[in-house]
């Protein structure tokens, strides 16, 4: 057994309810982790993903992490099970459904989340957070500014909020040069909480801006295009029929892969063929990641999983395909 392999079944030995639900997961799901060499490859050059769910921080976490004799919040050992799965990832992307709005922290209602959250994050793998979602202008304008300000600080890349059209005109699409390998990353959301002065801050869902994205990440020679929309019904575990059709269209428009967030329920995984220059690819979609961290009392919202992509482009042609995939259940 390698040591990922082996890393992995333990981490899954003392994070899910039974080990028979592990190996059962294992057996009727996919897990894909690879030893394999998929650097020195003559012909194709290779870029692991991993996609992960919703990423909140709830009071109950604020106040867990808080320390009052030092005034201060403490993450060390928050995500040390699952730091080795994450750090094998080329790109590892996470829904962050919190801001950094300063001081006032909270959760339900007005979220912010200590800067120290975000270190903790970032120590633990992560390298692109998304930030278009019902949390975003909890604090309003203010709170999505000073996020994207921490986020840059953090030197982790972002994007689905901005602070002005002429940043949004700037910075999306999010195209990441990865071992030779470009992927552009969009992010979108069907609905904020609160009304702002502008929809220029935020990505709102809609299929014709998608489609002037994808357009623009081609233009600028994305090799690979993932959307993730913030949608569905919140706690369903039904995935909705324009939900269906949002993400057909997105491939028909040229995206390789679409997920999504906001149910908190890990949804069905589908595998779609369509055609792209003249041939005939393999993409595919996860209508909800469900909750990566979150503190929710209901059945099935404390498990979901990490999706784990792994693209191949052939150094002749420039023909990038997603070669395998998989589930890291958590």
């Amino acid at each position: 057994m390698s040591k990922l392999i082996y890393t992995l079944y333990l981490i899954l030995f003392f994070t899910c309810p039974s080990w028979a639900q592990v190996e059962q997961f294992a057996i009727t799901k996919k897990v894909v982790i690879r030893e394999l060499d998929l650097v020195n490859d003559s012909n194709y050059y290779y870029t692991r993903v991993l996609v992960a769910g919703d990423i909140l921080q709830e009071q109950v976490h604020i106040n867990t992490a808080y320390n009052p004799d030092s005034n201060r919040y403490y993450y060390k050992n928050w995500f040390k099970q699952i730091r080795p799965v994450l750090f094998i990832g080329d790109i590892v992307i996470g829904n962050l459904e919190t801001t950094f709005s300063g001081r006032d922290y909270a959760g339900y209602g007005s979220y912010s989340a200590p800067d120290e959250f975000l270190h903790a994050v970032k120590k633990s793998g992560f390298n692109v957070l998304l930030t278009a979602n019902d949390k975003a202008a909890d604090r309003e304008g203010g709170g999505i500014a000073r996020t994207i300000s921490m986020l840059d600080k953090a030197k982790i890349r972002h994007t689905g909020t901005f602070r002005s059209k002429e940043e949004r005109e700037k910075n999306c699409p999010l195209i990441l040069n990865v071992k030779n390998i470009k992927v552009a990353i969009l992010n979108y959301t069907s609905q904020v909480k609160r009304q702002m002065a502008s929809e220029e801050l935020y990505n709102k869902l809609s299929l014709s801006l998608i489609k002037r994205d994808i357009l623009k990440a081609k233009e600028q020679g994305a090799d690979f295009i993932i959307t993730y929309m913030h949608w569905g019904n919140e706690y369903d575990k039904k995935v909705l029929e324009y939900q269906k059709g949002i993400a057909k269209t997105c491939f028909e428009y040229g995206a390789d892969a679409v997920f999504g967030s906001h149910p908190h329920y890990f949804h069905e995984v589908e595998i779609r063929r369509y055609l792209k220059d003249d041939k005939i690819h393999k993409g595919i979609v996860c209508y909800s990641l469900g909750n990566f961290l979150a503190d929710v009392e209901k059945p099935g919202i404390n498990g979901s999983a990490i999706i784990e992509l792994i693209l191949r482009k052939n150094k002749k042609t420039g023909e990038t395909i997603l070669e395998d995939y998989g589930y890291i259940p958590i």
